[in-house]
């Protein structure tokens, strides 16, 4: 008998760690017009690093209060998110939600799809906005320790490959 607790609340114990995992993923954004960007996107409780691969584009590290915008091509050129950051609130909650994630989320500005997948996170995001219509494709997702560091903005750490 005490065996069987014993594996039961193992079990219970290794499911709610896996809900709340930090992810890594590659992402392909695909809009209207057919235009793509490729990049890298880390989820960590309510922080969130969306990188893109292009050096004249940037990188948007944040948590669920604040988000900022890094240059890729010089890193110590950042500027603080005021506005339209619905999107990126909407993808923490969205992570929080995990594995229960509903199909569809909504903010005063920002509307979001989500096709789940088999797999370990989202397959695809669709996002509406004001401001963008596009696809978000979730790829290579993998579950992995994310060290704080590479949230953090003022000491930018750059990711491996």
């Amino acid at each position: 008998m005490k065996k069987t607790i014993y594996l039961i609340l193992l079990f219970l114990i290794s499911i709610n760690n896996s809900f709340s995992t930090e992810i890594k993923c590659n992402f392909e954004e695909v809009y209207q017009d057919g235009s793509i960007q490729n990049g890298v996107f880390l989820i960590k409780e309510d922080k969130i690093r969306y990188e893109y691969q292009d050096k004249k584009l940037y990188t948007l590290i944040g948590s669920k209060d604040n988000f900022f915008i890094i240059n890729n091509l010089d890193r110590k050129i950042f500027q603080k998110i005021n506005q339209n950051k619905d999107t990126f609130e909407l993808l923490i909650d969205i992570y929080n939600d995990s594995p229960n994630y509903k199909t569809f989320y909504k903010s005063s500005n920002t509307s979001i799809k989500i096709e789940k997948s088999d797999k370990i996170f989202i397959r695809r995001i669709s996002i509406q906005s004001e401001r963008a219509s596009l696809s978000i494709y979730l790829l290579d997702c993998y579950q992995l320790y994310i060290d704080d560091k590479f949230f953090n903005r003022i000491n930018f750490f750059e990711l491996d490959d």
